[in-house]
C-alpha cells in the first residue's frame, strides 16, 4: 500500500508544478473495453509539454469463473511520447496523436474457491499481488469539444506472488492472465479539459 501511495504522491507533485500553454491539458478517461470482461478502469491523463504527458489509471473488477472468484484493483503509471509532436512545425500539443508509453502496474487480488475443501471442511481463499510493467503504442483522437478517443495495445510482463489463507487454491484456470508475458490494450473514451 506503501508503495501506491508513494507513486500517486509523486504523480500529484508532478502534475501540480508543471505550466502548460495547452488548451485542454487534462484527460479523463474510461476504457470501454474494461465491461466485457466485469473491470471498471478509469485513467487521468495530464500533459506535461507539447509532446509528453503522465497517466495514472485504477481498476477494479470482480468476476465469478465456475466455482472460482477473483476482485482486486490495480493502479497503473505511465508515461507518454507523442513523436510528432515534438517536431517544430507541429499543429498537434500532448494529448493528442500517436504515442508511445512505457508502464509499470500493480495489481492486488483475493481468489477464491467456493467449493469446500473435503480434507479441511473449507473453501479456499488466497491473495495475487503483482507487479509489471510493458510498453503500449498508441493514438490518441481529440474533437475540438474536447472528447477524446484513445486506442492502445502493447507487449506486458507481469510477476506475482500468491500466498493461501485458508486452504489449498490448487490451479486456477485463469492465473496466466495475471503473471507472465501478456496484451494491454484498450479503447478509452474521454473528454479533455
Amino acid at each position: 500500500m506503501k508503495k501506491y501511495f508513494l507513486t500517486l504522491c509523486f504523480l500529484c507533485l508532478l502534475f501540480n508544478t508543471v505550466t502548460l500553454a495547452q488548451e485542454r491539458p487534462n484527460n479523463l478517461k474510461i476504457n470501454l473495453l474494461s465491461p466485457v470482461v466485469r473491470t471498471f478502469s478509469i485513467f487521468y491523463e495530464r500533459a506535461i509539454t507539447k509532446d509528453k504527458s503522465a497517466q495514472l489509471g485504477f481498476f477494479y473488477t470482480d468476476v465469478k469463473l465456475s466455482s472460482f472468484n477473483i476482485s482486486g484493483l490495480g493502479i497503473t503509471p505511465e508515461f507518454r511520447f507523442y513523436l510528432a509532436n515534438s517536431k517544430e512545425n507541429s499543429t498537434k500539443q500532448a494529448p493528442e496523436g500517436f504515442y508511445l508509453a512505457p508502464f509499470v502496474r500493480f495489481q492486488r487480488f483475493t481468489i477464491s474457491d467456493d467449493q469446500i475443501d473435503a480434507q479441511t471442511g473449507f473453501a479456499s481463499r488466497a491473495k495475487l499481488n503483482t507487479l509489471g510493467g510493458g510498453l503500449c503504442v498508441g493514438y490518441q483522437f481529440l474533437s475540438q469539444k474536447g472528447i477524446t478517443v484513445d486506442l492502445f495495445a502493447g507487449p506486458s510482463y507481469n510477476a506475482g506472488t500468491i500466498r493461501a489463507e485458508v486452504g489449498n487454491i490448487g490451479t486456477l484456470p485463469f492465473s496466466a492472465g495475471f503473471s507472465g508475458p501478456g496484451l494491454r490494450f484498450g479503447v478509452c473514451l474521454g473528454y479533455a479539459f
